[in-house]
């Protein structure tokens, strides 16, 4: 295959504006989380009501501008204005959403069909077309100024695509892939209309832009024609306000300024316990926080024993009671891939490690690095990063390797040019798929991967892989999934729940999988209690 990666500007974009890789949802009834200590239970559920305002708080920027495609903006916002031609059911599987079809042929996945849903609006009135979704795709792979989103649509061949009606084109890929539709979800392949500008972007979202103060606020008001709710969103307003960090968030919400928060942590869960106008729902994620070893030729990781010792070496449980408080479970696996979200595609019998100390204190020693020292990559970028780096700093003594705390303490540098230089580094990543996760961080040449991770069998399983049908790729996944496991780049000690926390004068708030915080931005389903 022939894919165009992305480089590091791209990654620390794409990461410095959004937690959310991508809007995977689990809906379901606002029920409580009866055994979550210190919170409320979920809000009230009936039927909705039409009218009033949220006000959600941003922690992760306010966003630059409106452009759905760049790396410069708010998800929450683009969620709001724009939909994708697919999205993620209740079961983090991809469906339509915009498109009433998106199919290869039956014995080729090289020439796909798109098929736009009819009398869909967009909030100026005009209809969705084919000729939209064209110019969708030629606005994102543009050479000139190629989006976030260009690598992954990279097969797509410009010169392939055909107009077959005002509802109807067709794709002639420059190579066969099978998981072409995981490519264009709502995130950073929102459709837009032909002569887009976003300055005064035009959507087919819930709700019409109004007002935006760059990182600050975004206004938007209900757009009646909306496709999926005959009259519209039930809100008539929504705003979205940054704020600096979670704590001052928090701080917002309980003075009355903001309606919902989505990732609070757990150790903020006891300043809502007593307010009967507050309430959580806690939803089971495959949101991760991972450490990433730096596997080039001549580092100290890249011996495969020392990152084996470095597994051994860590007590997982701890972590997960401590960096979580106990809301989240033990990870299975080592690259953040779990069997309920990538049916299929996981091995049966990956398990935990368990902590050997014995065994990881032997391995460092055969590998020549017995009473190593190590500087450890941490920024207070999302909750709980810098708790697992003085964790992971305390049980690595343990075996005797000493552990630099490198603190990155401006959270927007951290992904600067460093982060694909360091030696061993705290991250995170969503919800994945292993299409997702390879494609994006340890191919040999992917554009994120920051640990410089290379395996030409895993670069040709999985090139062969996207080439078959389903059932074929994901045999190939499971092969990939084994070595990386046994060798990768990565610890996936554990996988965090999220905690959402909104007023109770609302309701339609359902749990998200995707590890997106509140709602998986489903916000035409929110509704005045």
């Amino acid at each position: 295959m022939n894919h165009q990666l992305l480089g590091p500007t791209t990654r620390r974009g794409f990461l410095g504006i959004s937690i959310a890789a991508g809007t995977i949802f689990l809906a379901g009834c606002a029920t409580g989380t009866p055994d979550a200590p210190g919170g409320p239970s979920a809000g009230p559920v009936g039927e909705p009501k039409r009218g009033g305002v949220m006000r959600l708080a941003a922690t992760t920027g306010g966003g630059a501008d409106m452009d759905p495609h760049g790396t410069t903006s708010n998800n929450n916002m683009k969620l709001c204005m724009f939909d994708g031609l697919v999205e993620s059911d209740a079961d983090v599987k991809t469906v339509n959403a915009l498109a009433e079809v998106f199919e290869p042929d039956a014995d080729d996945v090289s020439k796909w069909t798109i098929t736009v849903k009819e009398g869909v609006k967009w909030h100026d009135g005009r209809t969705l077309s084919s000729q939209d979704v064209e110019f969708t795709i030629r606005r994102i792979l543009d050479p000139k100024n190629p989006k976030a989103q260009a690598a992954l649509l990279s097969d797509i061949d410009p010169d392939g695509i055909t107009i077959v009606d005002d509802r109807t084109l067709r794709l002639d890929l420059k190579a066969p892939n099978s998981q072409l539709r995981e490519s264009f979800g709502p995130t950073f392949a929102a459709i837009v209309p032909v002569g887009f500008d976003p300055a005064k972007p035009i959507g087919t979202g819930p709700f019409k832009h109004v007002s935006f103060v760059p990182e600050q606020r975004w206004t938007g008001a209900r757009h009646d024609d909306y496709w999926r709710i005959e009259g519209g969103p039930y809100l008539e307003k929504f705003e979205i306000i940054a704020f600096e960090s979670p704590s001052t968030a928090l701080s917002a919400m309980l003075a009355g300024q903001v309606d919902a928060i989505g990732s609070v942590m757990p150790n903020q869960l006891p300043q809502l316990a007593n307010r009967k106008d507050l309430t959580t729902i806690e939803s089971e994620t495959g949101l991760i926080l991972f450490i990433g070893m730096d596997t080039r030729p001549g580092a100290k990781f890249e011996d495969k024993r020392v990152r084996e010792a470095f597994r051994l070496a860590l007590d997982r449980p701890q972590l997960v009671d401590t960096v979580y408080s106990g809301h989240g479970k033990i990870g299975t696996d080592d690259i953040g891939v779990f069997e309920q979200w990538d049916a299929g595609t996981i091995e049966p019998g990956l398990a935990p490690r368990t902590r050997d100390i014995a065994q990881a204190k032997q391995l460092l020693e055969d590998a020549g690095k017995a009473g190593m020292s190590v500087k450890l990559r941490v920024g207070n970028r999302v909750p709980g990063m810098v708790e697992t780096g003085q964790i992971v700093q305390q049980q690595l003594k343990e075996i005797g390797v000493a552990v630099e705390i490198d603190m990155v303490a401006d959270a927007t540098a951290y992904y600067s040019d460093a982060y694909f230089e360091a030696e061993l580094q705290i991250d995170f990543t969503q919800t994945a798929t292993m299409f997702s996760n390879l494609y994006y961080y340890l191919l040999s040449k992917s554009g994120y991967n920051s640990t410089g991770y290379s395996n030409a069998e895993i670069d040709r399983l999985f090139d062969e892989g996207v080439a078959k049908p389903d059932a074929g790729y994901r045999g190939n996944m499971r092969k990939v999934l084994r070595i990386l496991y046994d060798e990768g780049p990565w610890i996936v000690w554990g996988r965090q729940n999220v905690i959402d926390a909104y007023s109770t004068k609302f309701g339609g708030v359902g749990e998200d999988a995707g590890g997106n915080g509140f709602n998986g931005q489903r916000f035409w389903a929110i509704s005045q209690a």
